[in-house]
């Protein structure tokens, strides 16, 4: 599976009604494209400066470029984010941008409730064996909380081409991918992060919450 999450904020003076306008468009992408798989979106209410989080997968490679050339994306979820469409409404340099990661089966699979999901940069001299210290900790940490999963997986969707293969000759400003799913936002909130996070190898954060609607 391909996991993938797309993030935005919007230009300034964008009316409410654009932002929701947005928000539905991504949330019923699955209805008209079927390779969109896990399809969810939600309003980011961390600190950082995405404002609406989109977050789905494929099954594949292949089921991923056809996503990409879909006549749905080219003519609506476009008009809306390209920088030469004059309808755009989202920035372009602020929020999280693209990101994800591929992983076996779907380990991330929530169906309702609430969504962190932190953008971990990790020492370059960070191995193996503490990669998955830090994986069975936050696991430990989720789990302690109320929460009902826990993945952390490397970022590989940051410096990927729109083939979702072909790698780009650009730095990766976060390494890691970590999700938690909550049965609610109220358990979410009442759930530290920081604490978790204290950890030698991790150099850098950005973190996402958001209850999950569609």
């Amino acid at each position: 599976m391909i996991r993938r999450f797309e993030t935005y904020a919007f230009l300034p003076g964008v009316p409410e009604d654009g932002r929701r306008e947005l928000a539905r468009v991504v949330a019923e992408t699955d209805r008209y494209i079927p390779e969109v798989l896990d399809n969810w979106a939600g309003w980011n209410g961390a600190g950082s400066d995405a404002e609406l989080v989109w977050e789905h997968a494929f099954e594949s490679v292949s089921a991923y470029r056809r996503y990409m050339v879909h006549r749905y994306h080219a003519e609506v979820l476009d008009r809306y984010v390209l920088v030469d469409s004059p309808e755009r409404i989202v920035e372009t340099l602020r929020g999280a941008g693209l990101f994800g990661y591929s992983c076996p089966g779907a380990p991330y699979r929530l169906e309702h409730g609430a969504r962190r999901v932190v953008l971990l940069q990790l020492e370059r001299s960070a191995g193996p064996s503490e990669v998955d210290s830090l994986e069975r900790r936050l696991a430990d940490a989720t789990r302690e909380a109320g929460g009902v999963l826990s993945v952390l997986a490397r970022n590989t969707m940051a410096d990927r081409w729109y083939d979702g293969v072909t790698r780009l000759p650009m730095p990766v400003r976060f390494t890691h991918v970590w999700e938690q799913g909550f049965p609610s936002g109220e358990v979410m909130r009442a759930t530290d992060v920081g604490r978790v996070l204290d950890d030698p190898v991790v150099r850098r954060t950005s973190e996402l919450a958001y209850e999950l609607f569609s």
